[in-house]
């Protein structure tokens, strides 16, 4: 693509932000920030500059992955145990957790049904079913750690990062 327009702060204050995420439509900005405290996951209007903070418990969230319908976003919880989880929040305001053993979501499929998560040591990708919560294991490869996997636009695909070693990762494809 190409640029049209000048550039938009979007954001304002001395609060940290990251992880950035835009709905396929653009009608919405997903990210992580400080803002109110504790990381927490905010949802962003960037036609109206209304944005709100999703869930109210006082636990650490980041990573927000919204989906395809837009209607929902994914995120990690570090929870008082130390581990982290993986919730859904629909924009009703209905937040649910959705995995104990994943430490983050990466992408839904096309119909929101399934999300990608990653998770274990070393790290594998798996496909979460969000009707049933059951969660599949796609690809393992010790010794090497699997990651930030996507689903094609077609959902035939997968592709995914793996380490081979301490500064050094390969980018893979495979059929889903």
């Amino acid at each position: 693509g190409r640029l049209s327009g000048d550039l938009e702060r979007i954001t304002s204050g001395t609060a940290l932000r990251e992880y950035p995420m835009l709905s396929s439509d653009g009608s919405r900005v997903a990210y992580s920030s400080s803002q109110q405290g504790r990381m927490a996951i905010w949802i962003r209007d960037p036609a109206t500059s209304q944005e709100f903070r999703v869930g109210s418990g006082g636990l650490v969230q980041r990573y927000p992955v919204l989906n395809h319908s837009n209607s929902k976003v994914a995120f990690s919880v570090y929870e008082p145990s130390g581990k982290r989880a993986v919730f859904t929040y629909t924009f009703d305001g209905m937040a649910k957790k959705v995995c104990d053993d994943c430490l983050r979501a990466t992408d839904w499929s096309k119909d929101d049904r399934k999300l990608l998560t990653f998770g274990g040591n070393p790290y594998r990708v798996s496909a979460l079913d969000l009707a049933s919560l059951q969660s599949t294991t796609l690809f393992d490869q010790p010794p090497y750690s699997l990651l930030y996997a996507r689903f094609s636009p077609d959902n035939q695909w997968i592709s995914f990062t793996a380490r081979t070693g301490p500064n050094l990762a390969r980018i893979v494809i495979a059929r889903s």
